[in-house]
């Protein structure tokens, strides 16, 4: 995948000098201020798709609708939505038809529904992201300094591998061994490490102490979920923050931890709401829907009130002493196609389930080093445990079964199962929570997944 060229990288340039400090006060304006914002960005992406594209010009005219309707969020919101069987089917008919198709950079969902997407992009947005990323890290650590280095521990290379010479940005495909991995940090000494959960783990229980030696000031997760316990004890281990991201192909980023571990909306990158999974209602604060998104910054191909198929919680809109002033998700809980299903209850959202195994080691202080739990049947459900020399199969094993009959009905059936290790998907995401009940679920992974996507040109 090719790095933004001489002049794409100069209008980076540009961009950062003029633009940056905007970018930076964005996340802290009064409400109505970003709502307008949003509304006229929404406004021109609608006209552009009527105007520009095949897709949303039938889609919209078929349901009666024109761009000249929308003049309020409750009109937008009237627009019907994009499913991904049909993003998977028309992608190219989603693109502005005045580009050419190779000038633009593809990239490609790593599949977390079982089901390739392919999502265009031009320049322009791979440098609105360098900026909003670059803003990211700062509030992260902000004694980032031009010289500092940060390794990005991914599927591809991201366009912008530096601004100018400084904010260099160094690359390790995520399938490299670990000892390749932990080399590379030693021989770096990345003041930011961008890293999938499921290899933070592998590195933690092979290298322990000898983490905190490498001298990395903040740690950014992504792609995959794991619990704020579980990222409490990565900070803990190697000696500095660590927070969440969380994103993916389609709507770039869409929430992002503060330094209170909230998950604030990205509002100048994506536009999201939470409806009913089977309907487009909307849903109340505190109450489970799905993540519905307009990307704000992809012109090439708009994507235009977009079912992702996550859950999340919208948390009651109070003030946080960050200081941003975004609406907060108070829970992701998963892919909606991942989640256990049950005969007369509802479905059990992935994220409790991978709260539930985090128990296995702080509850149950299991030596359990890896974990895959599966739904093969309604009630059927088999574990995946990759052990260590302490872990007594004959006893641990009737442990796990109880507990997780305790925690979600006796009505289960656990299968444990000890094995020597767990396969990861192509792009190298670790599946943790899998429910073969479904068209597509069989082989999704984990919801989230990071701004600086899998792209390929």
């Amino acid at each position: 995948m090719r790095a933004l060229s001489w002049r794409e990288h100069l209008a980076l340039l540009v961009q950062f000098a003029l633009f940056s400090p905007a970018v930076a006060r964005f996340p802290f304006l009064d409400q109505e201020i970003v709502k307008a914002y949003q509304l006229k960005r929404l406004q021109k992406l609608v006209t552009l798709a009527y105007d520009h594209t095949w897709f949303y010009h039938q889609k919209y005219a078929a349901a009666g609708m024109h761009p000249s309707d929308i003049q309020s969020f409750e009109a937008f919101k009237a627009l019907p939505t994009v499913t991904k069987d049909e993003l998977i089917a028309h992608g190219e008919a989603m693109i502005d038809r005045r580009i050419r198709r190779d000038r633009l950079i593809v990239s490609r969902s790593s599949g977390s529904s079982g089901k390739f997407v392919s999502v265009y992009l031009d320049s322009q947005n791979f440098i609105t992201q360098a900026l909003q990323v670059m803003r990211m890290l700062k509030e992260f650590y902000p004694a980032y300094q031009p010289t500092d280095r940060e390794l990005l521990v991914y599927t591809s290379p991201y366009p912008v591998r530096s601004l100018g010479g400084f904010y260099r940005v160094y690359y390790v495909h995520n399938l490299c061994p670990a000892a390749e991995i932990f080399a590379t940090m030693r021989r770096l000494r990345p003041a930011i490490l961008a890293i999938y959960p499921s290899i933070l783990r592998e590195l933690v229980t092979l290298y322990g102490a000898q983490c905190a030696t490498l001298g990395v000031k903040v740690i950014v997760t992504n792609s995959e979920h794991a619990t704020q316990e579980e990222r409490d004890y990565f900070a803990a281990v190697f000696g500095c923050p660590v927070f969440d991201e969380y994103s993916s192909e389609e709507l770039a980023s869409i929430a992002q931890q503060c330094v209170h571990k909230r998950y604030h909306l990205v509002q100048d990158c994506s536009y999201i709401e939470l409806l009913h999974p089977d309907c487009d209602g909307p849903v109340a604060p505190g109450q489970l829907g799905e993540l519905v998104g307009t990307c704000l910054i992809n012109a090439a191909m708009p994507i235009i009130r977009y079912r992702q198929g996550d859950m999340a919680i919208a948390a009651d809109h109070d003030a946080c002493s960050c200081g941003k002033t975004a609406p907060v998700l108070a829970e992701l809980s998963g892919r909606k196609n991942t989640a256990f299903k049950q005969a007369n209850a509802p479905d059990i959202p992935s994220g409790r389930i991978l709260d539930w195994s985090y128990d296995l080691v702080l509850k149950l202080a299991l030596d359990v080093r890896e974990f895959q739990i599966i739904q093969e049947e309604l009630h059927s459900v088999r574990v995946r445990l990759v052990t260590g020399q302490h872990y007594q199969a004959e006893r641990d094993n009737a442990l796990v079964t109880q507990h997780f009959c305790q925690t979600f009905g006796h009505h289960f059936q656990v299968r444990v199962e000890c094995v020597p290790s767990i396969a990861r998907t192509r792009s190298g995401k670790h599946i943790p929570i899998q429910s073969l009940l479904g068209a597509a679920s069989g082989a999704g992974e984990a919801a989230g997944s990071m701004t600086r996507g899998e792209t390929t040109s």
